[in-house]
């Protein structure tokens, strides 16, 4: 293993780093010798920078307001309240049959342990989707 100069980690010889390198285009100036010349090594080129190609760029989206993404926020949030819920109430459905099944009549402590799933069922969504909602509102510092 070999490690890089100034840093203390180490890195296989011939891993390619993830950082990108970038490429800086040069043109030549009338100053600049040509290459070939007998009068010494190969000269190096003026560090004149030639501008990035001018390409049309598409109309850029506008940014969603606070608003809207708070809309989208609150559609998201019922969606996955609806969701949660009727996968509680599948549970729920599911251990009530195999209650039945086995001719055992559900009693006191089932109906409460089915109460916690739906309210599980319901209100973790609910709950995930504000928390999100509070960071995002933070990050972008929207306010309350």
């Amino acid at each position: 293993m070999a490690t890089r100069a100034g840093s203390g980690s180490k890195a296989r010889i011939g891993h390619r780093s993830s950082a990108r390198a970038r490429v800086l285009v040069v043109s030549l100036t009338k100053g600049d010798r040509q290459a070939g010349a007998s009068d010494g090594p190969a000269p190096r080129p003026s560090l004149h920078l030639v501008p990035p190609a001018l390409t049309p760029t598409g109309q850029r989206r506008r940014l969603s307001s606070p608003q809207t993404v708070r809309r989208r926020y609150k559609l998201a949030q019922w969606a996955s309240v609806l969701a949660g819920g009727l996968v509680a109430a599948v549970v729920i459905a599911a251990a009530l049959a195999n209650l039945t099944a086995r001719k055992l009549a559900p009693d006191q402590a089932f109906y409460s342990f089915a109460l916690l799933v739906l309210v599980v069922g319901f209100g973790l969504p609910w709950l995930v989707v504000k928390v999100l909602w509070v960071w995002k509102r933070r990050r972008h510092d929207w306010g309350s």
